[in-house]
Protein backbone atom coordinates (compact mmCIF):
# COMPACT_ATOMS: atom_id res chain seq x y z
CA UNK A 1 0.00 0.00 0.00
CA UNK A 2 1.16 3.40 -0.90
CA UNK A 3 2.06 5.73 1.95
CA UNK A 4 -0.31 8.61 1.19
CA UNK A 5 1.18 11.86 2.08
CA UNK A 6 0.19 14.97 4.34
CA UNK A 7 1.29 18.15 3.85
CA UNK A 8 0.68 21.97 4.23
CA UNK A 9 2.78 24.73 3.55
CA UNK A 10 2.99 28.59 5.48
CA UNK A 11 3.79 31.17 3.25
CA UNK A 12 5.75 32.87 5.54
CA UNK A 13 7.32 36.69 5.80
CA UNK A 14 8.69 39.16 8.19
CA UNK A 15 10.71 36.65 10.77
CA UNK A 16 10.63 34.19 7.86
CA UNK A 17 10.76 30.83 10.08
CA UNK A 18 8.24 28.51 10.56
CA UNK A 19 5.75 30.42 13.48
CA UNK A 20 4.13 29.15 16.39
CA UNK A 21 1.21 27.29 15.60
CA UNK A 22 -0.93 29.33 16.26
CA UNK A 23 0.03 31.34 13.33
CA UNK A 24 -0.33 28.63 10.97
CA UNK A 25 -3.37 27.77 8.60
CA UNK A 26 -5.79 25.26 10.29
CA UNK A 27 -4.69 22.32 8.11
CA UNK A 28 -0.99 22.64 9.04
CA UNK A 29 0.88 20.81 11.64
CA UNK A 30 2.44 22.39 14.50
CA UNK A 31 6.14 21.16 13.98
CA UNK A 32 7.89 23.08 10.92
CA UNK A 33 10.24 21.18 8.71
CA UNK A 34 13.61 23.02 7.81
CA UNK A 35 15.22 22.18 4.35
CA UNK A 36 19.21 22.62 4.32
CA UNK A 37 20.82 25.19 1.82
CA UNK A 38 24.51 26.37 1.71
CA UNK A 39 26.76 28.09 0.22
CA UNK A 40 28.40 28.56 -3.50
CA UNK A 41 30.46 25.77 -5.54
CA UNK A 42 33.19 26.68 -7.62
CA UNK A 43 35.16 24.68 -10.15
CA UNK A 44 39.09 25.25 -10.62
CA UNK A 45 39.25 25.36 -6.84
CA UNK A 46 43.19 25.00 -7.77
CA UNK A 47 43.54 28.28 -9.38
CA UNK A 48 40.74 30.09 -7.42
CA UNK A 49 41.25 30.31 -4.36
CA UNK A 50 38.57 31.69 -1.79
CA UNK A 51 40.93 33.60 0.97
CA UNK A 52 38.11 34.89 2.52
CA UNK A 53 34.46 34.35 4.10
CA UNK A 54 32.17 36.05 6.54
CA UNK A 55 28.95 34.38 6.88
CA UNK A 56 25.96 35.47 8.43
CA UNK A 57 23.20 32.62 9.94
CA UNK A 58 19.87 34.61 11.01
CA UNK A 59 16.32 32.98 11.01
CA UNK A 60 15.35 35.64 8.16
CA UNK A 61 18.12 35.33 6.08
CA UNK A 62 21.43 33.80 5.24
CA UNK A 63 24.66 36.16 4.01
CA UNK A 64 27.66 35.41 2.62
CA UNK A 65 30.66 37.22 1.54
CA UNK A 66 33.64 35.66 -0.22
CA UNK A 67 36.78 37.33 -0.98
CA UNK A 68 38.32 35.19 -4.09
CA UNK A 69 41.35 35.30 -5.74
CA UNK A 70 43.05 34.02 -9.10
CA UNK A 71 46.30 32.78 -7.91
CA UNK A 72 47.56 31.98 -11.16
CA UNK A 73 49.60 34.08 -14.07
CA UNK A 74 46.92 34.10 -16.56
CA UNK A 75 43.00 34.94 -16.53
CA UNK A 76 40.79 32.26 -15.31
CA UNK A 77 37.45 31.81 -16.25
CA UNK A 78 35.31 29.69 -13.28
CA UNK A 79 32.02 28.64 -12.89
CA UNK A 80 29.52 29.18 -9.76
CA UNK A 81 26.46 27.73 -8.73
CA UNK A 82 24.17 27.67 -5.83
CA UNK A 83 21.65 24.78 -5.11
CA UNK A 84 18.38 25.55 -3.78
CA UNK A 85 16.71 23.78 -0.97
CA UNK A 86 15.04 20.34 -2.18
CA UNK A 87 11.65 19.80 -1.90
CA UNK A 88 10.98 16.86 -1.94
CA UNK A 89 7.02 16.01 -1.36
CA UNK A 90 7.74 12.33 -0.84
CA UNK A 91 9.26 12.74 2.53
CA UNK A 92 7.48 15.28 3.89
CA UNK A 93 5.49 13.32 5.57
CA UNK A 94 3.08 15.22 7.48
CA UNK A 95 5.42 18.47 7.93
CA UNK A 96 4.77 22.42 7.31
CA UNK A 97 7.15 24.00 5.28
CA UNK A 98 7.45 28.13 5.97
CA UNK A 99 8.46 29.10 2.55
CA UNK A 100 9.68 32.62 2.81
CA UNK A 101 9.58 34.51 -0.24
CA UNK A 102 6.91 32.38 -2.51
CA UNK A 103 6.01 34.53 -5.54
CA UNK A 104 3.31 32.63 -7.79
CA UNK A 105 4.36 34.33 -11.05
CA UNK A 106 8.13 33.33 -10.03
CA UNK A 107 8.50 30.38 -7.80
CA UNK A 108 11.61 28.91 -9.03
CA UNK A 109 13.37 31.66 -6.46
CA UNK A 110 11.39 30.62 -3.58
CA UNK A 111 13.96 31.87 -1.18
CA UNK A 112 14.44 35.15 -2.52
CA UNK A 113 18.20 34.32 -3.50
CA UNK A 114 20.63 37.32 -4.96
CA UNK A 115 24.31 37.67 -5.59
CA UNK A 116 26.61 40.53 -6.92
CA UNK A 117 30.13 40.53 -8.25
CA UNK A 118 31.75 43.46 -7.04
CA UNK A 119 28.61 45.41 -5.93
CA UNK A 120 27.40 44.14 -9.49
CA UNK A 121 23.83 42.03 -9.27
CA UNK A 122 24.56 39.34 -11.01
CA UNK A 123 21.51 37.83 -13.26
CA UNK A 124 22.25 33.71 -13.28
CA UNK A 125 21.08 30.89 -15.22
CA UNK A 126 19.02 28.64 -13.80
CA UNK A 127 18.24 25.23 -14.17
CA UNK A 128 15.10 23.41 -12.59
CA UNK A 129 14.39 19.59 -12.70
CA UNK A 130 11.85 17.46 -11.02
CA UNK A 131 12.61 13.74 -9.55
CA UNK A 132 10.25 11.02 -9.00
CA UNK A 133 10.53 8.68 -6.30
CA UNK A 134 14.12 6.54 -7.22
CA UNK A 135 15.04 10.08 -8.58
CA UNK A 136 13.91 9.39 -12.36
CA UNK A 137 14.20 12.46 -14.40
CA UNK A 138 10.64 13.47 -14.75
CA UNK A 139 10.83 17.02 -15.63
CA UNK A 140 9.60 16.39 -19.96
CA UNK A 141 6.75 14.44 -18.39
CA UNK A 142 5.12 16.93 -16.18
CA UNK A 143 6.04 19.81 -18.61
CA UNK A 144 4.16 17.18 -21.48
CA UNK A 145 0.91 17.93 -18.83
CA UNK A 146 1.29 20.97 -18.31
CA UNK A 147 2.10 20.81 -14.81
CA UNK A 148 4.19 23.05 -12.92
CA UNK A 149 7.81 22.05 -12.12
CA UNK A 150 7.59 23.68 -8.28
CA UNK A 151 5.55 20.86 -6.37
CA UNK A 152 4.18 23.67 -3.46
CA UNK A 153 2.09 25.89 -6.29
CA UNK A 154 -1.44 27.16 -5.01
CA UNK A 155 -4.24 24.97 -6.77
CA UNK A 156 -1.99 22.36 -8.64
CA UNK A 157 -3.72 19.52 -6.40
CA UNK A 158 -6.85 20.47 -8.42
CA UNK A 159 -5.17 20.60 -11.82
CA UNK A 160 -3.90 17.15 -11.15
CA UNK A 161 -7.61 16.16 -10.17
CA UNK A 162 -8.86 17.80 -13.23
CA UNK A 163 -6.59 15.93 -16.05
CA UNK A 164 -7.63 12.55 -17.95
CA UNK A 165 -8.21 9.65 -15.89
CA UNK A 166 -5.93 7.79 -18.05
CA UNK A 167 -3.69 10.62 -17.33
CA UNK A 168 -3.88 10.79 -13.64
CA UNK A 169 -3.34 6.97 -13.80
CA UNK A 170 0.64 7.16 -15.88
CA UNK A 171 1.49 9.96 -12.88
CA UNK A 172 0.56 7.48 -10.41
CA UNK A 173 2.42 4.82 -11.95
CA UNK A 174 5.35 6.84 -12.48
CA UNK A 175 5.32 7.51 -8.92
CA UNK A 176 4.57 11.24 -10.07
CA UNK A 177 1.06 11.50 -7.95
CA UNK A 178 -0.52 9.48 -4.89
CA UNK A 179 -3.94 9.32 -6.82
CA UNK A 180 -5.63 7.39 -3.71
CA UNK A 181 -5.75 10.86 -1.84
CA UNK A 182 -8.71 13.57 -2.03
CA UNK A 183 -7.69 15.52 -4.00
CA UNK A 184 -4.38 13.99 -5.61
CA UNK A 185 -0.99 14.97 -4.02
CA UNK A 186 2.23 15.31 -5.81
CA UNK A 187 5.02 13.15 -4.70
CA UNK A 188 7.57 14.32 -6.94
CA UNK A 189 11.11 16.53 -5.46
CA UNK A 190 12.06 19.94 -7.28
CA UNK A 191 15.93 20.57 -7.44
CA UNK A 192 16.97 23.67 -8.10
CA UNK A 193 20.43 25.10 -9.53
CA UNK A 194 21.33 28.61 -10.12
CA UNK A 195 24.59 29.19 -11.61
CA UNK A 196 26.80 31.50 -13.74
CA UNK A 197 30.05 32.32 -14.75
CA UNK A 198 32.89 34.49 -14.13
CA UNK A 199 36.32 35.91 -15.96
CA UNK A 200 39.07 37.42 -13.18
CA UNK A 201 42.31 38.63 -14.30
CA UNK A 202 45.80 36.99 -13.92
CA UNK A 203 46.65 37.98 -9.81
CA UNK A 204 43.32 39.76 -9.16
CA UNK A 205 40.54 39.26 -6.25
CA UNK A 206 37.03 39.56 -6.37
CA UNK A 207 34.25 40.07 -4.24
CA UNK A 208 30.90 37.72 -3.97
CA UNK A 209 28.21 38.40 -2.25
CA UNK A 210 24.89 35.85 -1.67
CA UNK A 211 21.72 36.33 0.10
CA UNK A 212 18.72 34.09 0.45
CA UNK A 213 16.01 33.69 3.51
CA UNK A 214 16.69 29.93 4.92
CA UNK A 215 13.48 27.60 5.33
CA UNK A 216 14.27 27.02 9.03
CA UNK A 217 12.72 24.09 11.37
CA UNK A 218 9.86 24.68 14.57
CA UNK A 219 8.37 23.33 17.31
CA UNK A 220 7.64 23.87 20.95
CA UNK A 221 9.90 23.00 23.58
CA UNK A 222 9.17 19.54 24.70
CA UNK A 223 10.53 16.62 26.62
CA UNK A 224 10.49 14.69 23.65
CA UNK A 225 12.12 17.77 21.67
CA UNK A 226 14.68 18.43 24.32
CA UNK A 227 16.23 14.66 23.96
CA UNK A 228 16.63 15.34 20.39
CA UNK A 229 18.83 18.88 20.41
CA UNK A 230 20.55 19.18 23.44
CA UNK A 231 23.49 17.27 21.98
CA UNK A 232 22.81 18.30 18.25
CA UNK A 233 22.92 21.74 19.18
CA UNK A 234 25.54 22.12 22.12
CA UNK A 235 22.86 23.50 23.94
CA UNK A 236 24.07 24.53 27.73
CA UNK A 237 22.27 23.54 30.96
CA UNK A 238 21.58 26.78 31.32
CA UNK A 239 19.67 27.25 28.40
CA UNK A 240 17.81 23.46 29.21
CA UNK A 241 17.09 24.64 32.69
CA UNK A 242 15.54 28.00 30.88
CA UNK A 243 13.33 26.15 28.35
CA UNK A 244 12.07 23.37 30.95
CA UNK A 245 11.08 25.84 33.26
CA UNK A 246 9.23 27.81 30.91
CA UNK A 247 7.24 24.47 30.08
CA UNK A 248 6.49 23.67 33.44
CA UNK A 249 5.25 27.03 33.76
CA UNK A 250 2.30 25.89 31.15
CA UNK A 251 4.33 28.07 28.19
CA UNK A 252 5.89 25.82 25.87
CA UNK A 253 8.62 28.14 24.10
CA UNK A 254 9.01 27.94 20.51
CA UNK A 255 12.49 26.83 19.22
CA UNK A 256 13.73 27.18 15.55
CA UNK A 257 16.61 26.18 13.89
CA UNK A 258 18.34 26.37 10.67
CA UNK A 259 20.58 24.16 8.75
CA UNK A 260 23.71 25.09 6.85
CA UNK A 261 25.78 22.77 4.01
CA UNK A 262 28.79 24.83 2.74
CA UNK A 263 29.25 23.78 -0.61
CA UNK A 264 31.03 20.84 -0.62
CA UNK A 265 33.92 21.94 -3.36
CA UNK A 266 34.05 25.82 -1.69
CA UNK A 267 37.03 25.09 0.38
CA UNK A 268 38.68 28.19 1.92
CA UNK A 269 42.46 27.57 0.26
CA UNK A 270 45.66 29.04 1.34
CA UNK A 271 47.45 30.60 3.65
CA UNK A 272 45.50 33.40 4.94
CA UNK A 273 42.65 31.86 3.99
CA UNK A 274 39.56 33.05 6.96
CA UNK A 275 36.29 32.20 8.22
CA UNK A 276 34.33 34.48 10.33
CA UNK A 277 30.49 33.11 11.31
CA UNK A 278 28.51 35.81 13.03
CA UNK A 279 24.87 34.32 14.44
CA UNK A 280 22.61 36.66 14.80
CA UNK A 281 19.50 36.06 17.77
CA UNK A 282 16.55 37.73 16.80
CA UNK A 283 14.85 40.18 18.81
CA UNK A 284 12.54 38.37 21.52
CA UNK A 285 14.40 35.28 20.77
CA UNK A 286 16.54 34.52 24.10
CA UNK A 287 18.52 31.55 23.34
CA UNK A 288 21.03 31.23 19.96
CA UNK A 289 23.12 27.81 20.38
CA UNK A 290 25.28 25.49 17.64
CA UNK A 291 28.28 23.10 18.03
CA UNK A 292 30.40 25.08 15.34
CA UNK A 293 34.06 24.51 16.02
CA UNK A 294 36.14 28.07 16.15
CA UNK A 295 36.57 30.99 18.61
CA UNK A 296 33.75 32.44 19.86
CA UNK A 297 32.62 35.68 20.89
CA UNK A 298 29.24 35.95 22.69
CA UNK A 299 27.75 39.48 21.44
CA UNK A 300 24.91 41.06 22.14
CA UNK A 301 22.88 40.12 19.11
CA UNK A 302 24.48 36.54 19.35
CA UNK A 303 27.66 34.74 18.38
CA UNK A 304 30.48 35.33 16.53
CA UNK A 305 32.75 32.08 15.71
CA UNK A 306 35.99 32.91 13.83
CA UNK A 307 38.41 30.25 12.15
CA UNK A 308 42.15 30.46 9.97
CA UNK A 309 43.14 28.52 7.69
CA UNK A 310 39.64 26.13 7.14
CA UNK A 311 38.13 23.42 5.10
CA UNK A 312 34.65 24.33 4.66
CA UNK A 313 33.34 21.11 4.73
CA UNK A 314 30.90 20.74 7.45
CA UNK A 315 27.08 21.47 8.03
CA UNK A 316 26.17 24.02 10.45
CA UNK A 317 23.70 23.88 12.58
CA UNK A 318 21.86 26.66 14.54
CA UNK A 319 19.31 26.52 17.06
CA UNK A 320 17.30 29.87 18.37
CA UNK A 321 14.53 29.72 21.14
CA UNK A 322 12.20 32.15 22.79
Amino acid sequence: MRHTVAWSVIIACGLCAAPPPTAAADTAVPHGLELPAGGLVFNGREKILVDDEQLTLALDRVEIAYRIRNATGQPRTFVAAFQMPIIDMANLDGQSLAIPAFDPNNPTNFVGFWTTIDSVAVEPDVDVRAFAVGQADVTAMLKQNELPLYPLMPGLSDRIAALPLDTRRALDAADLIDAAASPPQPLWAIRTVFHWRKTLAAETTAMIRHHYKPIAGSAPWSEELRDKVVAKYCLTAEAVTELDNALKSGKAPIVYWVHYVPGNNAWLKGESARHTMRIERPAGLRIAATCAAGVRTTVETGLEIANTRRVDDTDILVLFAE
